[in-house]
């Protein structure tokens, strides 16, 4: 007859210590398939145009591109009732178009943008050279305007260039 071998007893603490390793593999692994889908997405987008890319990728760049390229190069804009998100993307999209949203020469923090006042008058912003107002809000959409000595174009239209 054969004997049966002693049962083995683990210790507690390497249970844990295995449970901790084997979760830390998982999770490794299920890392190298969503790093995978970087390359994976590149290819499908590959042959298509910044714009066409830009569409399947962040919609949001797209429609401030689109908006963009209906200001002049040279183009000083003030933003009226920012929103911190949508100042900063904005501010990427329309360069080399500067964007200002203040008055003075403050950083902007979100508790800034919560509190923004600054709505200058039309003699300011022609004292400043800025050439359009500009409104963009996520729930309003957008709406820019011509800053002009005597004339002042109302909000919501913008004269193709």
């Amino acid at each position: 007859m054969s004997q049966r071998p002693p049962p083995v007893t683990i210790n507690p603490f390497k249970r844990v210590l295995a449970a901790i390793l084997l979760s830390l593999a998982l999770i490794q692994i299920g890392l190298f398939f969503i790093g995978l889908l970087v390359p994976v997405r590149r290819f499908v987008l590959w042959g298509l145009t910044r714009e066409q890319r830009l569409e399947v990728i962040w919609q949001p760049g797209l429609v401030l591109e689109t908006m963009a390229k209906r200001f002049p190069l040279d183009a000083r804009i003030y933003m009226v009732d920012p929103d911190g998100f949508l100042h900063r993307q904005a501010q990427y999209y329309f360069l080399p178009r500067k964007i200002s949203t203040s008055m003075g020469k403050n950083g902007w923090t979100q508790d800034l943008y919560d509190q923004w006042d600054q709505r200058p008058t039309v003699d300011w912003l022609i004292q400043h050279d800025f050439t359009y107002v500009f409104r963009l809000t996520r729930t309003n959409g957008a709406g820019a305007w011509v800053v002009s000595p005597g004339m002042h174009t109302p909000p919501g239209t913008l004269k193709d260039q």
